[in-house]
């Protein structure tokens, strides 16, 4: 069964939505393919998570560690992390020349209630070395509050709660510089999916909190 529109998972932390987001990968998702690889894959979904947790019991037992720190790193280094073939941080802080962090910051710093708060990290002819999968981050303060919102184009749901964690770093040093509060992150993803070879471990995972999760 397909989504006719966009599928949304809400959860209390990133290891709740992420466990929430493979089961709905797994139950409407539909087979396809990536370059000769086989995906479970779901198009149009919306993720709203309320806050991050530092010692998040989900994911110190069931996310890889090392990678979670790894797309922590890709968000806050300039660098290429030779692991992931990737950087955020240099399309964030110094996207041809812009230091687009610091742009969003003095425009709501300027302007509280300004709707424009917003960095790309794709370009025209994107050079690479990898097309970004995250494309769009946006920031809306509110009442003191600071709400983040992003845009994927595509993005693998095992590897999810490293971006989630990544982003709530962003968005609480935002927050921080403007001495207001951090409040949820809304993640908008094209495509969805689940690596075919990857689909018994995250079945493995979902099924652990059946009954659990779901009432």
């Amino acid at each position: 069964m397909s989504y006719n529109c966009a599928a949304v998972v809400m959860g209390n932390t990133v290891g709740d939505t992420w466990v929430r987001y493979l089961r709905t990968v797994i139950k409407h998702g539909e087979y396809y393919h990536d370059e000769g690889e086989r995906i479970l894959e779901l198009e149009d979904a919306v993720l709203c998570v309320e806050d991050d947790t530092e010692n998040d019991p989900i994911l110190e037992k069931y996310a890889d560690m090392h990678l979670k720190e790894l797309y922590l790193k890709k968000m806050q280094s300039t660098e290429i992390v030779k692991e992931l073939n990737a950087s955020y941080g240099k399309r964030i802080y110094d996207q041809l020349g812009v230091n687009q962090y610091q742009w969003c910051y003095e425009r709501l710093k300027n302007k509280p209630e300004s709707k424009a708060a917003t960095m790309s990290l794709l370009l025209p002819d994107d050079p690479g070395p990898r097309i970004p999968c995250l494309n769009i981050i946006d920031f809306k303060l509110r009442n003191d509050v600071l709400y983040t919102k992003t845009f994927f184009r595509s993005q693998n749901a095992m590897n999810a709660y490293g971006n989630l964690c990544a982003l709530f770093w962003l968005s609480g040093n935002m927050a921080r510089d403007l001495n207001v509060k951090r409040g949820n992150l809304t993640c908008f993803i094209a495509n969805g999916h689940i690596y075919e070879d990857r689909l018994s471990n995250a079945e493995q995972i979902v099924s652990s909190f059946e009954g659990k999760l779901w009432l």
